[in-house]
């Protein structure tokens, strides 16, 4: 069943940046939400453009701000992810956001500049904290989840929203959107919808927005009349099973001129075997490195990601993390053998790999670090700022 009336499509005409804002009276977080940063992905756009309408009716209740932004227009237009350049690729660190917005035959490069100074303002302008929502959809048949970056802010704000949460994702991906707001500090999540055409994706874009509302503060439950309706509805797409933080173990990246193409009838979070031929390229047969469950197979012509293989994270290690952190065992850890404070750059560790050769990646992934790269033997990782606070004290949810 579906709890909302079925969404129009729009025509590509009324595609505009700025969907709609609604600015409540009271003080109050900011939710900041973009729906087709890939063209191939309406549906976060339609939803947003449906939220607008309905929100005028509790505008008297709302309490803060709500931002709905399109991403990229053109890619939309011609339903294509991109243009010139991956457009969830591109926000990297400040400086190279600088250059990027320069580069004058990088179409894209015009779009994230648009967007980085409407997110700047609000950021800028916000009268609490704020929480980004990015909503996408997938090329393969996938029941909705989220995408975090590991910070206890974040998983705290998403833990009973009832869907499977993949932690990590941005340590195997150079430059999402996702990783940018978060590096400034903001609660920040992506939200895959379902599968691309399917008109399920718009409902559950939809259902997921009242529920971030209520979660946030913006609005009580009470205001909205159908407010435990939405909350069945999402609840009910995902199985008890897949309602768990799951880690990334594998990404499997496409080369150029690689011809790569998954084998027909896998869809997200599918359980796989060890070895298990997954896909084809021009050197033969693609297998899995391990067993798990596949996460996001490719089956759309633009993209470097072939899939992924996830794992659930085991309730014990989540609370083994959260108290680590919470006592700052982190400081411990440039006296220790193998391990070594990065000088020029605070937050960074280096790992000596032939020093540390058991475990080390993990207990710093426990502990809120993400690996960047390897250099001359050493695996650096970096930790995650504002893992527990936010970066103002406005940054504090209403309890």
């Amino acid at each position: 069943m579906i709890v909302n009336a079925q969404l129009e499509k729009i025509e590509t005409s009324e595609y505009k940046r700025v969907i709609g804002r609604i600015r409540g009276q009271e003080a109050g977080p900011t939710v900041l939400a973009i729906g087709g940063m890939h063209g191939n992905e309406p549906s976060g756009v339609l939803a947003l453009q449906q939220i607008i309408s309905r929100l005028e009716v509790h505008k008297s209740h709302f309490k803060g701000e709500f931002i709905a932004l399109t991403g990229n227009i053109r890619a939309l237009e011609m339903g294509r992810r991109f243009i010139d350049q991956d457009l969830n690729r591109m926000w990297k660190l400040q400086s190279d956001l600088a250059t990027l917005a320069a580069t004058p035959d990088c179409y894209e490069a015009k779009e994230m500049q648009e967007l980085q100074t409407i997110v700047d303002e609000a950021i800028a302008t916000r009268r609490g904290p704020l929480v980004f929502l990015d909503l996408h959809t997938t090329s393969a048949e996938s029941p909705p989840f989220l995408l975090i970056g590991d910070t206890m802010r974040n998983r705290r704000f998403v833990r009973d929203l009832q869907l499977p949460v993949i932690l990590g994702l941005e340590e195997q991906l150079n430059g999402p959107f996702l990783s940018y707001l978060n590096t400034l500090g903001h609660i920040s999540m992506a939200f895959e919808a379902g599968q691309h055409d399917a008109d399920v994706s718009i409902e559950n874009h939809f259902s997921l927005l009242w529920l971030i509302f209520v979660k946030a503060g913006c609005l009580n439950a009470e205001d909205i009349p159908d407010f435990a309706a939405n909350r069945e509805w999402i609840a009910s797409c995902t199985d008890s099973a897949l309602k768990n933080f799951f880690e990334v173990r594998h990404r499997q990246v496409i080369r150029e001129d690689e011809h790569f193409k998954m084998l027909p009838g896998y869809h997200n979070f599918q359980e796989i075997k060890a070895f298990e031929f997954l896909a084809n390229n021009r050197h033969g047969k693609v297998r899995s490195p391990e067993k798990g469950r596949i996460f996001m197979p490719l089956y759309q012509e633009q993209g470097d990601d072939g899939f992924f293989v996830v794992r659930p994270i085991a309730k014990f290690w989540l609370r083994v993390s959260a108290i680590m952190r919470m006592l700052g065992i982190d400081k411990l850890l440039p006296w220790l053998p193998g391990f070594r404070q990065n000088p020029q750059q605070p937050g960074m560790l280096e790992v000596n790999s032939r020093i540390v050769r058991w475990f080390g990646p993990q207990i710093l992934h426990l502990l809120g670090y993400r690996r960047r790269s390897r250099r001359l033997g050493k695996l650096l990782f970096i930790k995650r700022r504002f893992d527990r606070k936010g970066p103002l004290p406005i940054d504090k949810f209403p309890k």
